[in-house]
Order: structure tokens, then sequence, then C-alpha cells
């Protein structure tokens, strides 16, 4: 039976205090169900996860500097697998670590770790870089380093047969482009990545953009030394969104998506791309990490048994007649903070254009195409709720009254307001609007809809509450 990392446990490292746990997607042979994503706004912690990662692999050489600690606190931080073993790295008074539970997985060899782009060297002296040799200089790189032995690593992989026909195939599934590539020498005995363009030009890879190197950096992460190396390995990489084309961010995500079927991948990322609600249905998890006040970090985890959950994934997966309802745009709910839900599509752009029109500044965001009907407002309510959002408000129309009760007694810190109309625009002859059937607010609702709009502003900028 395989092992697989069930949690980290994080206490008194930098940004964290009280111990916040990160819980692990399991791999159970579905598309996707390996796949665990970390999202959150901008020093919220999502770095501290990385550098947690790599603690472990110092193990007992690991040391904790005077600013990762919180003066006599204790650093801890903790890895749990699925058979319940269990490492632990802790401080005891100053900068060096006891270290126990060595002997459980995973263990230092365990994480093949992609940092968010790096400088690497185009040109590159003999030899090669073993697997192993290249893991661990990820483990030493810090955020500003340069990538020293990629090509080497790239080297190394070419000259073995069967990893070279690996590497080749996986690049051709995200770089169809680029059909040729072969580590070449110049006349100043300098190696180099030489690769051949559509038109037969060749160039060496100091021409690449980062996005591509980013990407040759992938591929070389999933050759592995043996097959058991691949199931057994936890592949983490940071921002892979970073200088890819949105069609390549696809592309990537899908890619990852069905190597996380067998084996467990952490991505951390600021892009709605690497979300999929099907990955989510099949197993995969989604964080997000807060700091309110920019205080203290918090991991939240959304609760994938719960009700609300499954009826949006069935929203997003099986709604044919409206797909927009949870496409890449609706997906920003994972990386929003202030976030304001409607009814339906025509609110959003009757709202946004309002508000356009009167030159309104806002401080906050207009959800995706709007909820799909007033019926779905629960579910996003509690959706934002488990990913920790302090401030979300939603508009229904007139008539929803029920449910304006029901939002504001289970949701009392959110914002819950309601139309003086049964829709926003005039409908047939019966069913009228605060707009008219052309957009055009209704002169005797002007003045509500501006103070309305103040009201939301007022809400989302109120740190108090």
């Amino acid at each position: 039976m395989s092992l697989y990392l069930k949690r980290l446990e994080v206490e008194h490292f930098r940004g964290f205090y009280t111990k916040q746990t990160l819980v692990f997607a399991i791999p159970n042979g579905k598309k996707g169900s390996g796949l665990t994503v970390v999202v959150g706004p901008n020093n919220t912690g999502k770095t501290t996860i990385l550098e947690a990662v790599k603690k472990f692999a110092h193990r007992g050489n690991a040391v904790f500097t005077e600013g990762e600690r919180h003066g006599n606190k204790n650093v801890k931080l903790s890895l749990v697998n699925t058979a319940n073993g269990r490492k632990v790295l802790t401080t005891y008074g100053g900068s060096q670590t006891k270290f126990t539970g060595e002997e459980h997985y995973p263990d230092h060899q365990s994480f093949y770790l992609i940092s968010a782009r790096k400088d690497w060297q185009h040109y590159f002296g003999g030899g090669g870089s073993s697997r192993n040799a290249y893991k661990q200089q990820l483990y030493g790189m810090d955020r500003l380093g340069s990538d020293g032995s990629f090509g080497q690593r790239i080297a190394d992989i070419e000259r073995d047969e069967q990893k070279n026909r690996q590497f080749k195939d996986i690049i051709a599934k995200l770089l169809p482009n680029i059909t040729h590539w072969v580590v070449d020498t110049n006349d100043n005995n300098q190696r180099y990545i030489k690769y051949k363009t559509g038109t037969g030009d060749t160039h060496h890879s100091g021409f690449w953009g980062d996005g591509v190197v980013s990407l040759f950096k992938v591929a070389a992460a999933l050759v592995p030394e043996d097959e058991s190396e691949a199931t057994n390995e936890i592949l983490v990489i940071d921002e892979p969104e970073l200088s890819l084309h949105p069609q390549l961010q696809k592309r990537l995500a899908n890619f990852l998506s069905q190597i996380a079927t067998d084996r467990q991948v952490v991505l951390v990322t600021h892009s709605p791309h690497f979300i999929n609600w099907r990955d989510i249905k099949n197993g995969a998890i989604v964080l997000r990490l807060n700091k309110p006040q920019d205080r203290r970090c918090v991991i939240s985890k959304l609760d994938k048994t719960a009700d609300h959950y499954e009826k949006l994934i069935v929203l997003a997966a099986d709604n044919w007649q409206k797909p927009q309802l949870m496409d890449v745009v609706a997906k920003e709910i994972f990386f929003g903070e202030k976030i304001l839900f409607t009814e339906g599509q025509e609110d959003v752009g009757l709202i946004k254009k309002f508000i356009d029109e009167n030159e309104l500044d806002i401080d906050f965001e207009i959800f995706g195409y709007g909820a799909g009907g007033a019926e779905n407002m629960k579910y996003f309510f509690e959706i934002a709720k488990d990913l920790n959002l302090a401030k979300v408000a939603c508009l229904l129309d007139r008539g929803k009254e029920s449910l304006e009760k029901e939002l504001k007694r289970k949701f009392p810190s959110f914002q819950v307001d309601i139309l003086p109309t049964r829709n926003i625009c005039d409908k047939k002859k019966t069913i009228k609007g605060i707009f008219n059937k052309k957009g055009v607010i209704k002169r005797r609702y002007k003045k509500s809809m501006l103070k309305l709009i103040e009201k939301w502003n007022q809400y989302f900028s109120d740190e108090t509450s």
C-alpha cells in the first residue's frame, strides 16, 4: 500500500502563530485527485509553506533564524503521512533544531520543488547533474537565487535514451511548437541547449522566454530515476503561471491534473486556470491562506463533504446551458477578497454599466456572471465562509425576503440587500425593474442605486467589522 503525505502542521514559524494545518489531497486513480492547490493574497504565508518543506530537506541541520521565530516561542513543523507516521522539526530556545521521526515517509528526497521563476545559466560546463543532486540544489535555492545546474540536468537526461524519450514526449505535450532540441558545444567549448524553430532555423536557449524555461523545468521534474520514485515523490510547483500565456497555463494545468491521477502534486498559484471543478469532484483539495488585519496567517480548507460544495460542483460541471456560471472568471472567488454576488448576468452587466456611466470608484469585485439564480446564493455564501472571506455581500430581487432573512441569520457578518423591484430590469409587461429594457436607470431609482453602491463601499472598506 502506497504511503502519501497527509498533512503539514506549522506553528510559530514566520507569519504562522497558533498551529495551522495544511491538508494534502490523496490520489485515488481519478484525474486530478492528488492535486492540492494553495491560493491566497500576497503576504499571507504561501512562501512560508514552501520554506517549511525546505526545512525538512535539511533534516537535523535545519536552522531557524531570529526573523523566522517568535521570541521565546519554539517553532514546530510536523509532517504526517497516511499511516500516521510523524516527523517533527522543533527549536529549543534558539535557532538550533531537534529532529524526530526521521524514519518516517516522506524523507528528504521525497519532494521535488520547482521555485518561482529563476535565472539560469544559458551556457554551462561539462558533466551532468543527477536528479537527486539537482533536487538538493533546488532545496537550497532562495527566491532570488540563480539556477546554475539546469543545463547540466538537461544534459544528464539527454545522454540516457529512455529518459530522453520520456522528456521529449512531455515537451511535445506542453510545447508542441518545439519539435527538436539538442545539447551542443560552441567554439569556446561552452555547452548550451540548441533548438530548431518551425522555419528550420536553430537558436540557443537564451532566446527562450521565462515561460518556456519553466515548462522545461516541469518536464525535467517528471522524468524519474525509476517508476517507484514517480509515484512516491511529491511535486511542488511555486507559481506555475509565471510568464505563461493563458493557453499554455490551461495546457499545463490539464497535464498536471493527469499526472495527479496517481501521485501528489502541490501548486501554489494566483491563477484560476489551475483550479478545475472536475478535479475537485475527483478529490483535489483547494486551500486558501489569509492574514486578517495583516496579523497572523490562517489556512482555510473547503469542506468537500458539505452539501453546498456538492451543489457548486454539480453547477459547474453539469450545467451545460450556462457554462459561464463557473468558468475562469467565476473561479476568481478563490482569489478575491471583497465580493458582491448578484442573481444573474443581467445584474452584473447593468450594475457595472451604471458604475462606469457615473464614474464611480468601487472597493469590491462583482462576482463572475452572477450566481445563476437566488437559490444558489446560499451555496456561494457557504464557500465564501469556508474560504474565510471576511467581506461578502449579495443583492436579491424583491420577493426574496425569506431568503434575505435566512442569509442574514446564517451569515451575520455578510451584507445582504434587496432591490425595490422584482428584477434588475423590465421584462415583458408585468415584471418591472430599476432599469428599463434598454438598460437605462429609471430616474426615480438613480438616487437609491447611488446610495446602495455607497453602502457597499462603506461595508467593504470598513476594516473594523
